[in-house]
């Protein structure tokens, strides 16, 4: 999908051109004010824990926790500045009742 217009689109392209390049300068400036956040491990018994857990607070629907490959893949970058981390699931809960269930879940992880 290729954004042509507020009317207009493509199909078959892609939605956003690439971002520009961060100068030396924005980069220090906003590490400054993000510092690195840890990352946390989970054993694989904790991760399948949380897994449950997660489906549990989307209301058992599975399909709402994706822990397949493409999805973690996609879910790992976005337009920041900073590296690549990927998941151990992403989550799409259905009504805010279940985002609050899903933070509870993380938290208890």
């Amino acid at each position: 999908l290729k954004l042509v217009s507020s009317s207009t689109w493509q199909p078959g392209a892609q939605a956003h051109a690439a971002a520009p390049p961060l100068s030396r300068r924005c980069r220090a400036a906003m590490a400054h004010h993000h510092p690195d956040i840890p990352e946390v491990q989970l054993t694989a018994a904790g991760r399948e824990s949380l897994i449950a857990a997660l489906v549990e607070a989307c209301g058992g629907n599975v399909d709402a926790v994706g822990v397949d490959d493409q999805s973690l893949d996609e879910a790992s970058r976005d337009w920041s500045f900073h590296e690549p981390h990927r998941p151990c699931a992403v989550v799409n809960p259905g009504t805010p009742e279940e985002v609050a269930a899903v933070v509870r879940a993380g938290v208890a992880a």
